[in-house]
């Protein structure tokens, strides 16, 4: 094997299929690789933990032999010292995921036990993302701190509890899903989630007490109707949708009609 250099490199003989290997005699481990195509890459060869690690460090004329060996010395070194650099790899692209492309993942796989999510499941996680979280999107979801989730909830607060509640368990949610989704050797991507900082702040709900609008008690009638005809048995649906054409046509106490049979 001679030493790796820009004219061994050039003068590789290139393979008539598959792949061909040269190494250098200096830098065990640091080789090029050569396609059938005549594509040359800069290459590292190892061992981590009994398995042999091969890295692909880049193409020869976007690393010269020189840049390309100093680079592979710094991997091997790391190897030696016990760093997988494709674990290592992995785990820089996990915490380079931003909050963006977590909420794109979320709302396109994410599923529940009725299937995807609602189209108004989605229409709150982007009103959410595109106001309350706007300048997060782009940042890494590592990045939110309980600092940062904490004075964020205060701010949203003095304009609207209920939204910063639902903004918050929406985030909590989120954030969640990229602990499990982007793991890395059965690591989660974060030690705790951030928005857990908010466990003794949340404004307690109150109960809805509004009236449905004579001009809407036909449409909410037509569902219910719907629902009392077509709707999932297993879960219930059908029951409580008559349950409550119940209380509409006789008035009587929500518990007096849970009662009946």
């Amino acid at each position: 094997m001679p030493k790796l250099t820009k004219t061994v490199v050039d003068r590789a003989e290139v393979p008539s299929k598959g792949q061909a290997f040269v190494w250098c005699s200096e830098d065990r481990g640091f080789g090029v690789r050569i396609n059938a195509s005549g594509s040359r890459t800069f290459i590292a060869q190892g061992r981590i933990n009994g398995k042999e690690r091969r890295v692909s460090i880049g193409r020869q004329g976007v690393f010269n032999v020189d840049q390309a060996r100093v680079q592979a010395r710094e991997l091997l070194r790391g190897m030696r010292l016990g760093v997988d650099p494709v674990e290592e790899k992995a785990r820089k692209l996990a915490r380079g995921i931003t909050l963006r492309e977590t909420i794109a993942d979320y709302c396109t796989h994410r599923r529940t036990k009725n299937g995807p999510l609602r189209t108004r499941t989605k229409a709150d996680i982007a009103y959410h993302g595109n106001r309350s979280f706007a300048d997060w999107l782009d940042k890494p979801v590592t990045s939110i701190s309980r600092d940062a989730c904490f004075s964020r909830f205060a701010r949203l607060s003095k304009t609207g509890p209920s939204r910063a509640n639902q903004g918050f368990i929406i985030l909590r949610a989120l954030l969640n899903f990229a602990r499990n989704r982007y793991r890395t050797n059965d690591e989660p991507l974060m030690v705790e989630n951030p928005v857990d900082v908010l466990k003794q702040s949340w404004h307690p709900k109150k109960a809805r007490s509004e009236r449905i609008p004579n001009d809407k008690i036909g449409s909410v009638w037509r569902m219910l109707a719907k629902q009392a005809h077509e709707g999932s048995e297993a879960r219930g649906i059908r029951t409580a949708a008559a349950y409550v054409q119940f209380l509409i046509l006789t008035g009587a106490r929500s518990q007096e009609g849970a009662k009946l049979t």
